[in-house]
């Protein structure tokens, strides 16, 4: 606890070296597994999945093995990165996920926020492999009518809009 007491009174952050010399400090922190890493204790084990019912495509081999392990992150209650190389189908990968948690009735609304660039793309690609997802694509104008626009956002499972946009 030295060592959060001496960062929380730091202007700035510490140096790394800083860190480490009181990081022996931590040695007889009892970590308990909790709250947000219960998670990791428990026996789940991953397994590969078929597409969604609602997915209609056919993933390769490496994007169901993609769309398995999101699907496990996300039944352990954590956050997943996907970072293929780009043309690789993260895109189908993620509206696979979007497809099986709507099947199972867990899909929350979604803001999927990307480059300008690739919105068209997203659009697109969500007609076609998952067109039982309510997608709207949000870019340009601000919006005119605060109310509708929410009222809209009730109805949909997934928000487009782009990093330019959101920061506004």
């Amino acid at each position: 606890m030295k060592m959060l007491r001496f960062v929380e009174k730091q202007p700035r952050r510490g140096t790394l070296l800083e860190a480490m010399q009181y990081a022996s400090d931590m040695s007889n922190l009892r970590l308990d597994f909790h709250g947000s890493l219960a998670p990791l204790n428990q026996t789940q084990k991953f397994a590969e999945l078929s597409e969604p019912a609602r997915f209609d495509g056919t993933l390769r081999d490496y994007q169901r093995k993609g769309f398995s392990w999101l699907s496990f992150m996300e039944r352990l209650g954590l956050g997943a990165c996907l970072a293929d190389d780009m043309g690789l189908g993260k895109t189908i990968q993620t509206l696979a996920l979007m497809c099986e948690l709507k099947e199972q009735e867990r899909l929350s609304p979604t803001l999927l926020v990307c480059p300008t660039s690739v919105l068209g793309n997203w659009q697109r690609e969500a007609e076609k492999f998952a067109p039982g997802l309510r997608v709207e694509l949000h870019h340009g104008d601000r919006i005119k009518d605060v109310a509708l626009f929410e009222k809209n956002l009730q109805n949909l499972d997934v928000l487009l809009t782009s990093y330019a946009l959101i920061t506004r």
